[in-house]
């Protein structure tokens, strides 16, 4: 859900809201060079031409978006077919370190067979990467955040999901489940809500049984 509502929640920037009535996007260029950057805006939201640029740009930003919630940062190879013609192709920041001049990538065993080498080596020059702000954990801090998430589910603990799964979902005998979910519940919800501070994320509850009525619209407000 964190990561969804990063993504969806926070991007694009209004491009496609009714309640930006005023969005506009504007190239300032000449020639070749709206052509160039027309096109290296379509390859970034992996979309055909379009003569609407408000969507173009809405949907760039939002696949890097996704890239940068998802892993922390977004990497780009820029293709130059001719000069003219300029692409940019997303690829993983999985197994990728850096030295000088170069962004070199392991290949997993999986993938050995079929790319026939160990390490790929794409020059500097041709990436263009993004991270996650400083002020929000940089890529580093988003990834260990993204691995507490998923330590701490919503539904309960492992060993609770797999005695009711066991048990059909049934209850117990004195009409209770042998664990106290809803305090768990609690201890979570608080848990992850300090995890997240930095963002400032409502969990997706909107009601009052923890919280009180100004944190709630605090919350919505203040979602970065």
């Amino acid at each position: 859900m964190f990561v969804e509502d990063c993504h969806i929640g926070v991007m694009p920037i209004g491009g496609r809201s009714i309640n930006y009535d005023s969005f506009r996007v504007e190239l300032r260029a000449e020639g070749d060079d709206e052509v160039r950057a027309r096109r290296l805006i379509e390859s970034i939201g992996s979309i055909d031409y379009s003569r609407d640029l408000n969507d173009l740009v809405s949907t760039a930003v939002s696949t890097v978006a996704h890239y940068l919630a998802d892993q922390g940062s977004a990497a780009f190879e820029i293709v130059c077919s001719d000069e003219h013609d300029f692409s940019a192709h997303p690829f993983t920041v999985k197994r990728l370190f850096r030295i000088p001049g170069y962004f070199v990538q392991w290949i997993p065993q999986a993938d050995y067979e079929h790319v026939r080498r160990r390490f790929v080596f794409i020059p500097e020059s041709t990436v263009w990467r993004v991270n996650i702000p400083g002020a929000l954990g940089g890529r580093w801090g988003h990834r260990h955040l993204l691995r507490r998430l998923r330590r701490h589910g919503t539904i309960g603990p492992k060993f609770w999901k797999e005695e009711l799964e066991s048990n059909d979902g049934t209850l117990s005998n004195d009409g209770m489940l042998p664990f106290a979910i809803q305090s768990y519940t609690k201890a979570n919800d608080a848990y992850i809500a300090q995890i997240t501070l930095q963002w400032v994320w409502n969990l997706r509850d909107f009601t009052y049984d923890r919280k009180i009525c100004f944190y709630v619209y605090y919350l919505l407000v203040t979602l970065k």
